[in-house]
């Protein structure tokens, strides 16, 4: 792991052009990405299309944790910079901080094409009006609060969503949500904290 970041700025938006060879631009990825399809990994496609025929659920899995160097779930550590930090110093795999399904689910997907990231955004007429406010006044979320962001450029075939969930019709509508910009969608089922404990999310 002997990369250097010279190339990464701290929020983890790359300036260089090292993907320019690869026939796609960023905002390229960013649209092709509202396919209801995975194109981080095809083989991840709902269970009744005929391209998963091609490789078994177990096989998929197989292909994406064997042998890799993999980045952890980290409560408000593993956000975009960190992650792709890990992954210019050889992470194959990068897992995102835990995020409960209920925050997930009502967020709304937003294309960034100043940044090339793929947004998921809690609105900000959402919050109450003291919050709303407040909101204002912060450069970093003046449209809402920034829950989840993926760089497609960075990330892709290497981005693991993780769910804290306690109802399953729940999780399912946050799985269903992140899908198409995920390459696996992990349930945390032993975190011994308070928080998750009480809300059924823990062991």
């Amino acid at each position: 792991m002997t990369n250097n970041l010279s190339n990464t700025n701290p929020n983890g938006h790359d300036h260089d052009h090292d993907n320019e060879n690869d026939g796609s631009t960023a905002i390229d990825l960013l649209r092709d990405s509202l396919s209801p399809q995975s194109h981080q990994n095809p083989s991840a496609l709902p269970p009744n299309s005929p391209s998963s025929n091609h490789q078994s659920q177990r096989d998929a899995a197989t292909s994406l944790f064997a042998d890799s160097e993999i980045l952890a779930p980290m409560v408000r550590a593993s956000t975009t910079p960190l992650r792709i930090l890990a992954l210019s110093h050889g992470a194959s795999l990068v897992y995102s901080e835990e995020m409960v399904d209920r925050s997930i689910v009502p967020s709304e997907r937003v294309l960034n094409e100043s940044l090339g990231t793929i947004d998921y955004i809690h609105p900000k007429h959402k919050f109450s009006a003291k919050v709303q406010k407040r909101m204002e006044k912060e450069a970093d979320n003046p449209d809402g609060k920034i829950l989840l962001r993926i760089d497609p450029r960075k990330e892709r075939g290497k981005f693991v969503y993780q769910m804290g969930t306690g109802e399953g019709h729940l999780a399912l509508e946050a799985a269903e949500k992140v899908y198409g910009d995920a390459d696996g969608i992990d349930v945390n089922m032993g975190c011994p904290k308070k928080f998750s404990v009480s809300g059924g999310m823990g062991r």
